[in-house]
């Protein structure tokens, strides 16, 4: 079989949304023209990698079949401070009946890279990743802070487990007095905060002023609230989402990035958890490749996977779930000579990879 491998054509969209739609089901966000734009035709580094006039997906195409593609961001990451290119894969997918023709679609764009990562792996993709020799994290680092116990206890159902209760009560957040500003513009954020990151994250991918505004200020969808302790971000920024669980009168604060100027990281925190309880939140979290820069940047009240895995905290809200999983799982790989890297090296959250997504209501999944 003759097949090639290219990017996708600005104009042929249609016939991807379709190949979307049939694999995920109709009205999934992922195929929206919109999100399609802002995601890979109008990210900073889109055009560099893939041109004018096309998107960041790769294809395997035969005439006008796609048999394979691979949707990704294309991205800077700073390892001791040198930047590197960097994907970020958000949607693979093996649209043929050819065996083995994904990993080679993804062999081929991984080459061009220096640094390959991805998020929400599934059975398959595990397998054919474990075939690449890329590394695999099964959870990311998720901390919680407990904001409304009694609210908590109630909406998950929990209240006939008294261990659970106890859980809950014994770690619910004491708050202190706080302020903060809603930062609406990059133009007069200070570059303090990510002049901190590259000095404390032995790798980070690329988070100045320029990505808060493409990334949570842009969005096609989602509402994000960028969050500071000055007008200028000086002392650094949060960015935060609020999300109400579907068909419930409960709302969980998403921490997204959190960058806090040295010294400032308590104030900052405290300040997150006070805008969360301002606008009625039960429950803050934020998932982070690095367990050890997670549990440096935020400590008590929040609580560390290896503990509130215990009492299975939920995860999921679009409906609210309790499932074996406790966290998302990470895909990582890079050429050698960088040295010896690992999770714990990365500040990688779930921004990074768009695992913060948008469920619309009318979306109905498929049965795989």
């Amino acid at each position: 079989m003759q097949y090639q491998f290219e990017f996708l054509e600005l104009e042929q969209l249609g016939q991807l949304q379709r190949i979307l739609y049939d694999f995920f089901g109709e009205n999934y966000y992922g195929a929206h023209v919109d999100y399609f734009n802002w995601q890979y035709r109008d990210s900073l580094f889109s055009e560099s990698v893939a041109g004018a006039n096309r998107y960041t997906v790769f294809v395997a195409r035969e005439d006008d079949r796609i048999l394979a593609l691979d949707a990704f961001l294309p991205w800077k990451t700073y390892i001791r401070k040198e930047p590197i290119q960097t994907m970020w894969d958000i949607e693979w997918i093996n649209t043929s009946d050819i065996k083995g023709i994904g990993r080679k679609l993804v062999a081929e764009l991984r080459s061009h890279f220096e640094m390959y990562c991805g998020y929400g792996l599934n059975a398959h993709s595990t397998t054919a990743y474990g075939k690449l020799g890329f590394r695999i994290n099964d959870s990311i680092e998720r901390m919680v802070a407990i904001l409304d116990a009694e609210r908590c206890i109630e909406e998950f159902g929990v209240i006939n487990d008294a261990e659970k209760v106890s859980f809950y009560k014994d770690n619910q957040a004491q708050y202190a007095q706080s302020s903060w500003d809603i930062l609406t513009s990059v133009a007069e954020i200070s570059e303090a905060y990510w002049e901190d990151a590259l000095s404390n994250f032995c790798c980070i991918s690329y988070k100045g002023p320029r990505y808060l505004d493409w990334r949570y200020l842009r969005h096609p969808f989602l509402k994000y609230h960028l969050i500071s302790l000055d007008s200028r971000g000086k002392s650094g920024i949060a960015a935060v989402r609020l999300e109400q669980i579907r068909g419930r009168n409960a709302i969980v604060l998403r921490i997204l990035d959190f960058l806090p100027c040295s010294g400032k990281e308590k104030e900052l925190a405290v300040a997150v958890c006070a805008f969360g309880r301002k606008h009625r939140a039960i429950l803050a979290d934020f998932f982070c490749a690095s367990s050890r820069y997670a549990q440096q940047l935020l400590t008590v009240p929040f609580l560390p996977l290896s503990f509130h895995s215990l009492y299975e905290v939920p995860m999921l809200f679009q409906p609210l779930e309790v499932r074996k999983r406790k966290s998302i799982n990470m895909v990582w790989d890079f050429q050698k000579h960088f040295g010896e890297l690992g999770f714990d090296d990365f500040y990688a959250t779930k921004a990074d990879g768009d695992q913060d997504v948008f469920i619309n209501p009318e979306y109905s999944t498929v049965s795989f």
